[in-house]
């Protein structure tokens, strides 16, 4: 059977405008959630990211001031000036980043709750025919599951933002020393940038594979743990049954996922060494520089942490795109299930996806009824004819009707 949870094999191009697309609807969405907190957080941001390039180009001053004092050229007013200020930043940056944290947890809430009730409202509006078929509860699985993701990917593309922007003022910070320094810091981390976005979608490509045994494994776990299925369970001994087919089904993914773990840890083991050479050779050029007497004793010290730093930054930067690029692929899944038309069936409807049985008769009925325009009766519903409600189906029965969700 064809897995229609799987994604389609874009093109760079097409994969680019789409995640562009998905991170400006997620900034709508969050934007018409929580717009006054969204701005707040923004602004936080923003004060957090200026703020260590600031305190690096403040010790600067500070250790050509205690330089020129030791020579008698400055007084002790030059040197305690400058630490004031670096003082203030850290107090200035220590707030923020306790705000941004109470913000960013508020902001989280109100969009993940905004999320899941947008996924509610939209499966209450879809036809009945819809949850017959399990490419359907694939992607409704795909869009309750990726809620979270929403905010992950607000949060993510802020603190990208500060990264890009901090990384930016850091690295300016390097004309001191020579405008070749910032392109060797940028160089080294370039197979960062492609071997991060390929782990990021084969993270992506991994959970996908595995959505419908996720389901399967969190269905046996429903059965062993519901108190509608507890006297089943015990009656016909389905113990052992369900809890080796949920250890089954989690191996496999634990297996997948530590292969493909373990796979590209070599690589971000040379990319940091490779990350680390460049620093040094900074390091070198800015101390042969100052033996020289060509820059500053102070102009050393900023080039030495602007250059860590900076590396540390443009390594957060790749990490928060990769990240971004990841969790937008599986918020697409979210948008979709958004987008899905209520009165649509055809999708939904694949011969391959239903059985025979009651499953498919009561499919056909749904059909039958989205054509005449009545409403589909419901288990549980009163007679039409005047007749008792129909009694609720155990899963045994539900499983023997062959619409199970994952099959």
């Amino acid at each position: 059977m064809i897995d229609h949870s799987l994604p389609e094999d874009w093109g760079i191009r097409h994969q680019l405008l789409a995640l562009a697309g998905i991170v400006r609807r997620v900034f709508g969405f969050v934007w018409g959630v929580a717009p006054k907190t969204f701005l707040l957080m923004m602004l936080l941001v923003l004060v957090s990211a200026l703020a260590p390039a600031a305190a690096v180009w403040m010790t600067k001053v500070i250790v050509d001031a205690i330089v020129g004092f030791v020579a008698g050229e400055s007084d002790w007013a030059v040197i305690v000036l400058p630490v004031a200020v670096v003082v203030g930043v850290w107090l200035l940056q220590a707030i923020c980043r306790a705000s941004s944290q109470t913000v960013e947890t508020l902001l989280g809430e109100q969009v993940a709750y905004a999320a899941e009730r947008r996924v509610l409202e939209k499966a209450a509006t879809l036809d009945v025919a819809h949850f017959e078929s399990p490419p359907f509860y694939d992607r409704l699985h795909q869009a309750s599951s990726q809620c979270d993701r929403i905010q992950y990917i607000a949060q993510a593309s802020i603190s990208l933002l500060q990264s890009v922007v901090g990384l930016v003022a850091m690295t300016g910070l390097l004309f001191v020393l020579h405008p070749l320094a910032i392109a060797v810091l940028f160089a080294t981390a370039l197979p960062r940038i492609l071997v991060e976005g390929t782990f990021a979608k084969r993270q992506f490509d991994l959970q996908i594979q595995f959505v419908r045994s996720r389901r399967a494994a969190e269905y046996m776990a429903r059965l062993l743990t519901s108190r509608d299925s507890a006297k089943e369970v015990r009656v016909f001994r389905l113990k052992d049954l369900f809890v080796n087919r949920f250890t089954r089904l989690m191996e496999t993914q634990l297996v997948a996922l530590r292969k493909m773990l373990l796979k590209f840890l070599r690589f971000h083991g040379g990319l940091d060494v490779l990350s680390l050479a460049g620093v040094a050779s900074i390091w070198g050029y800015a101390v042969y520089q100052g033996a020289l007497r060509r820059i500053s004793i102070g102009d050393v010290t900023l080039v030495l942490q602007a250059a860590q730093q900076g590396q540390a930054m443009l390594k957060s930067v790749v990490q928060d795109a990769a990240g971004v690029y990841r969790d937008s692929l599986f918020a697409a899944r979210f948008f979709d299930f958004l987008d899905l038309d209520a009165t649509k069936l055809e999708g939904s409807l694949a011969p391959a996806a239903l059985r025979s049985g009651r499953g498919n008769r009561r499919a056909s009925m749904a059909a039958r009824f989205a054509k005449t325009g009545t409403n589909v009766p419901q288990y549980g519903a009163a007679n039409p004819a005047g007749g008792a409600q129909a009694r609720a189906e155990p899963f045994v029965s539900y499983r023997e009707s062959g619409i199970m969700p994952f099959n």
